[in-house]
């Protein structure tokens, strides 16, 4: 909650400040098992959405065809909606494959 400014405003002007307990950001990081081995979540990627160019291009998570679809995302059209405007239900298989 500390780290979430909107968050530290409610807590102080309900005089919660002093109870919060602050996170430890040491450490905090995600791993893939992949191959064998553990890999760091590359630095940047944001809900798995990245957000650092260099990240994608050095890691050894993704193909290098893969590097360049996700570097080649910003220039793919959102899906078709349906008639009543909301965007149509994608499988999981759709997306991945």
């Amino acid at each position: 909650a500390t780290l979430i400014p909107d968050a530290r405003l409610l807590s102080d002007r309900f005089g919660l400040l002093p109870q919060l307990i602050h996170p430890n950001t040491q450490g905090r990081q995600a791993f893939v098992y992949l191959n064998g081995r553990v890999h760091p979540i590359p630095e940047g990627f944001s809900l798995m959405q990245p957000t650092r160019i260099g990240s994608i291009i050095t890691t050894r998570l993704l193909t290098w065809p893969g590097k360049l679809r996700l570097l080649g995302e910003y220039w793919v059209s959102p899906r078709p909606t349906v008639p009543d405007g909301q965007p149509d239900d994608e499988s999981l298989e759709s997306f991945a494959v």
